[in-house]
């Protein structure tokens, strides 16, 4: 785990040893996820296309270079033992989709920390993700993803369950992966 506040935050990865400049940008790291779920391009299409995430030179391994974007883009030094820990267990579903969830990080973003996703020049993609974890409960993002990750068998309440259920299909995402799932989808 790295401490944000004093740690630097990685501009490579290590492959064999060596260290190999990977794009930093949260967009960029969006753009791969969008990558990986596309159904229209091919497994070896998507790794050819992976391999664009090192600007400079790419580990001569690509089985090695897959497995270096993924700890990248799953950020694991940031996942506290237990996050770590879930991250290995059972799937969970997805709370969070990029496309559909856009106007409302846009939003979250501007309204919790000023700022501008669209004109910020570069937001490295370890702070998006922490600033993401950290957005305050009450913001229209977080309600979505809290509603999405509600299990309404276990409200009581019936006229509560239906209204869960009701706002579950209502923002529902259409087939998306996890972060983790998305990251092996290469291996």
């Amino acid at each position: 785990m790295i401490n944000l506040l004093f740690d630097p935050l990685p501009e490579c990865v290590q492959v064999d040893g060596a260290d190999y400049p990977v794009a930093t940008d949260f967009r960029d790291w969006i753009a791969f996820a969008d990558l990986i779920l596309d159904p229209g391009i091919s497994q070896q299409d998507k790794v050819a296309a992976a391999m664009q995430w090192y600007p400079d030179a790419r580990p001569p391994d690509a089985t090695k270079a897959l497995r270096a974007l993924k700890w990248f883009f799953t950020a694991e030094p940031l996942l506290t033992g237990r996050q770590q820990r879930r991250m290995g267990g059972r799937p969970t579903r997805p709370v969070l989709s990029y496309s559909q969830d856009a106007a409302y990080i846009l939003g979250a973003f501007r309204q919790c920390y000023g700022i501008d996703l669209i004109r910020i020049d570069h937001l490295h993609y370890w702070e998006f993700r922490s600033l993401m974890q950290a957005l305050p409960e009450d913001c229209p993002l977080k309600k979505r993803m809290a509603y999405r990750a509600a299990d309404p068998t276990r409200i009581r309440n019936d006229a509560e369950r239906d209204r869960v259920r009701r706002i579950q299909a209502e923002i529902a995402i259409e087939y998306e992966c996890d972060d983790e799932e998305i990251a092996d989808a290469f291996l």
